[in-house]
């Protein structure tokens, strides 16, 4: 270990001083790259910021349009269940009104009873093949077609 030595000179004063404070400079030598490199991050951080936040907002409205959707086909599927169980055609499904599903009943139940007598439309044309000789019949399936065109 080193023994103490007093200083005597004002030389050897001022290099001791001057060799402390180049230490302490050194120390704070890239003071300057930190501060920019703090001000880069604080812009970044900034600028994800607001991206993240323009995303969010994005993704808010996306959800909230999915959960319209969602909510439609839903109100449709009640709709088809409930026109398919009081007997009202699928064509008129669509016209039954109410949010709830025993809304859409109660709407059905008033409109059911229009429904309720209806007979099934019969066939426009006869399907069956008709009796007798093949080659008749299929000159006479062949001209039935030629007709509807």
């Amino acid at each position: 270990m080193d023994e103490f030595k007093p200083i005597t000179t004002q030389e050897e004063l001022d290099a001791i001083i001057k060799s402390r404070l180049e230490r302490e400079r050194n120390k704070f030598a890239d003071y300057d790259q930190l501060k920019t490199s703090a001000t880069d991050l604080r812009k970044a951080l900034e600028t994800a910021r607001s991206e993240a936040s323009a995303a969010a907002q994005e993704a808010s409205k996306k959800i909230a349009e999915l959960e319209k959707q969602n909510k439609a086909y839903a109100t449709a599927a009640v709709k088809t269940r409930i026109a398919l169980e009081y007997g009202i055609p699928s064509d008129i499904k669509d016209r039954l009104c109410g949010e709830t599903e025993e809304e859409i009943k109660a709407d059905a139940e008033r409109i059911a009873p229009l429904f309720a007598n209806r007979k099934p439309a019969p066939p426009l044309r006869n399907p069956e093949p008709k009796a007798g000789d093949p080659v008749d019949s299929a000159w006479r399936t062949f001209l039935d077609q030629t007709k509807e065109l």
